[in-house]
């Protein structure tokens, strides 16, 4: 939680990508309910930036333009090898980012 409080050092993109994916998850839950269709990801992307770099105190630690594609590729591979692993493997697989280290959680079920 180095971007919210007064941390010299600007998180890492697996920092914010724990904190980034969870608040996209509830835009597309909050999408999904009201019109019954699914945003585009880089939609819901930028939405969440754009709130996110309002409340951000620090201007180094705002999410830029490079910093927003990092997240989104990451976000990309991150999906693509959970669908692999659940097709490949059989297993319902949940994969989360810590917001600790950055770190991957090993797969339940």
């Amino acid at each position: 939680m180095g971007y919210v409080s007064s941390e010299k050092q600007a998180p890492s993109a697996l920092d914010l990508l724990g904190a980034i994916n969870q608040a996209i998850a509830v835009e597309k839950r909050q999408a999904q309910n009201q019109r019954g269709s699914s945003k585009a990801l880089k939609d819901l992307l930028a939405k969440t930036v754009g709130e996110f770099n309002k409340l951000c105190t620090v201007k180094q630690h705002r999410i830029d333009t490079k910093r927003k594609t990092l997240l989104y590729n990451l976000s990309l591979a991150l999906a693509q090898y959970t669908f692999l692993f659940q097709k490949n493997v059989g297993k319902t697989c949940v994969f989360e980012v810590m917001e600790t280290n950055g770190v991957l959680k090993t797969c339940k079920g």
